[in-house]
């Protein structure tokens, strides 16, 4: 259970502007329930200097991002290195939305613009990081504790997997031992007949493997955990596992998806399938091609995939997604396959409810579309107060979602038995059932426990945050509600 934030709470403050320092200070001075001791610094190597003496010393970072020794979104990734488990705040003097969904999405616990409101708001803003910091660590701890037990459940399919890959990388190793013996060499007919043999085993070892992930997809095993995410991340994070693969043969990959793409599936199991296709457009790329990752046009949720190789035949095209008939052909570097990396992103994408398919012309290349189905955001407001709900509908307008509305905690449950929505932004105080005793009944259900959830009120005692986030509330909100509040915390589930 967390502890409550009572007493002094240290913060550091990195800003080398005297006045904006002055400023900061002054906030955090007015704040009435609970005392700030700020150390204050004007350099980014200083700060991470205290941070590597005496890191347990603070409780949260305030950070300018325009330093005289480091400028930019890379103060912020330094600073989460040394200290990977403290909020930080970003205060700004550039209102630029852009840097503050960064911001936000590389590990920042809020962006604040320097001056007006949101000095006002500073002390409050230190307090929520804190708490949603503590809420991610333990979610952390919980997400672990859910993969150990994963693990214990494969467990069977694990040993069965090394029973049956050690032999084969015995086999493996004694060919190589063989053939590198210096002392007896082999005649050029038996090392060629080795050098066969090897060739043989690597491929049923790498088989192994994807039929396990092809079996576990299909048995249920492996479950989708869909959600929200910036498509060009998720290309990105791919080209950098195949860079070196894409270096050896001096393939250019080129990320042409447009920023703030969004996506709505499991990333772990959509970047395997991406990666699969991907690696395949290396593999029958010619030496200095380039293999192109795009999104097309009017096609909500789809990814392209095209390279400018070899290509393939209408009748490869027919089998190269079937599990009951194997194909592979040899890349133009010679790379060998095990005709299993499509099935499977076929398995994965069918596993989403969604398809992939194949274009391609003999020597002019191919290319692959990925199509995840349209999902749009879905966001349910429970408040018994009519002006609070047309309020937050106006602020939330811009966000392309589906606004769905209960006026208090029971007629919330009704509407979630035909909807599950992707977030819920719910009240504290309301007549019939509360916020607290439904967020309560919302983490009992295992179909609307992992709904991320917002809570509103306009009481800011510390109890209140307290039993919130006890509940299981994933962020949590005072009234009056103000839109630099409100829509960085939304962002953060809906991307």
């Amino acid at each position: 259970m967390r502890k409550p934030i009572n007493g002094v709470i240290n913060i550091l403050l990195v800003e080398d502007n005297p006045p904006d320092a002055y400023m900061a200070r002054e906030a955090l001075a007015q704040n009435g329930t609970i005392s700030f001791a700020i150390t204050h610094v004007e350099r980014l190597a200083e700060a991470l200097a205290l941070l590597e003496l005496e890191k347990k010393r603070f409780a949260a970072v305030l950070l300018d991002l325009t330093l005289p020794d480091e400028r930019g979104i890379n103060s912020l990734l330094r600073i989460s290195a040394a200290a990977p488990d403290m909020p930080v705040i970003i205060l700004s003097g550039l209102d630029d939305e852009e840097i503050a969904l960064k911001a936000v999405h590389l590990g920042a616990q809020d962006y604040l613009i320097k001056g007006g409101n949101s000095m006002a708001i500073l002390p409050h803003a230190i307090r929520y990081a804190i708490e949603r910091q503590q809420v991610e660590s333990e979610l952390r701890a919980a997400r672990r504790h859910a993969e150990n037990a994963t693990r214990l459940k494969d467990k069977f399919l694990s040993v069965v997997a090394h029973d049956l890959q050690a032999p084969l990388t015995s086999v493996i190793t004694e060919i190589k031992i063989a053939t590198m013996d210096t002392d007896e060499p082999l005649s050029h007919r038996h090392a060629r007949t080795l050098k066969h043999v090897l060739e043989t085993v690597e491929e049923m070892s790498s088989m192994l493997e994807e039929l396990i992930s092809i079996s576990r997809i299909q048995t249920g095993s492996i479950t989708t955990q869909p959600r929200f995410f910036d498509a060009a991340f998720a290309v990105m994070s791919v080209k950098d596992r195949l860079t070196h693969a894409a270096a050896i043969k001096k393939v250019v990959i080129a990320n042409n998806i447009p920023p703030h793409m969004r996506l709505y599936a499991d990333l772990n199991l959509f970047s395997e399938a991406l990666f699969n296709v991907v690696s395949n457009a290396i593999k029958f790329s010619n030496p200095g091609g380039t293999v192109y990752i795009s999104a097309p046009r009017d096609v909500p949720g789809a990814l392209a995939v095209r390279d400018e190789g070899i290509g393939m035949n209408a009748e490869a095209l027919t089998k190269i997604f079937r599990h009951e008939e194997k194909f592979t052909t040899t890349g133009t570097a010679g790379e060998k396959g095990t005709g299993l990396g499509m099935p499977l992103a076929q398995d994965i994408m069918q596993a989403h409810h969604g398809t992939i398919r194949a274009e391609s012309t003999p020597g002019a290349g191919s290319v692959f579309y990925l199509f995840l189905p349209e999902v749009r955001p879905e966001i349910l407001i429970v408040d018994d107060d009519n002006l609070t709900r047309i309020m937050l509908k106006d602020l939330l307008e811009g966000l392309d979602a589906r606004i769905l509305e209960a006026e208090d905690g029971k007629k919330a449950l009704a509407l979630l038995e035909e909807n599950t929505p992707h977030l819920m932004i719910i009240d504290a105080m309301m007549p019939v059932m509360d916020g607290f005793e439904l967020l309560e009944r919302l983490r009992k259900n295992p179909k609307t426990q992992l709904i991320p959830t917002i809570l509103i009120t306009a009481n800011s005692n510390i109890n209140a945050r307290e039993k919130a986030f006890n509940l299981g509330a994933d962020d949590f909100i005072t009234k009056p509600i103000m839109i630099e509040e409100l829509l960085p915390r939304v962002r953060r589930f809906l991307i």
